[in-house]
């Protein structure tokens, strides 16, 4: 109520901002992985969402074609076989980094960001990790805060 007074501002007008904001939290991942694959390691990046509830996943973003059905069918077991080995050293898997045949050429990272939430990504085996190491680093943190961000959003809507 002083605020209203003190800055003369209707702010029931601000109402429909709060659904506008969660949407744009949302579209956040977009730039975050176009930023990513602007690395020239970089092949592909993906953002994928699982529904424990719903017991499915769903592809949000991707930087460029990709066989959905083929990532979704094995990100699942992957991360599963991934958990079942850390919990033999009361540890959890975070992520996965997977070497292809030398005439595939390429590394593939599987991230988790947070839960239900992964990110996925191809590089070239022609660069080194530290040609992207970075870049990665900066990824991960900024969709986890976004992740983050958009939880709470949900849940104070």
């Amino acid at each position: 109520n002083d605020l209203t007074r003190s800055v003369g501002v209707n702010l029931s007008s601000f109402q429909d901002f709060q659904f506008k904001l969660g949407a744009a939290i949302r579209d956040t991942g977009r730039p975050v992985l176009e930023q990513l694959k602007r690395n020239r390691a970089v092949v592909l990046a993906l953002l994928v969402k699982e529904d424990p509830r719903a017991g499915d996943s769903s592809i949000q973003y991707a930087t460029g074609e990709v066989d959905q059905f083929g990532v979704l069918a094995n990100l699942k077991p992957l991360m599963s076989a991934a958990t079942d080995l850390m919990a033999i050293r009361q540890d959890a898997a975070r992520s996965i980094w997977l070497e292809s045949t030398p005439t595939r050429a390429s590394r593939l990272l599987v991230h988790r960001v947070v839960v239900g939430m992964f990110l996925v990504v191809q590089f070239s085996k022609r660069f080194d990790h530290a040609h992207y190491a970075q870049d990665v680093t900066r990824a991960t943190r900024l969709l986890e805060k976004v992740c983050i961000l958009g939880e709470m959003m949900k849940r104070n809507v």
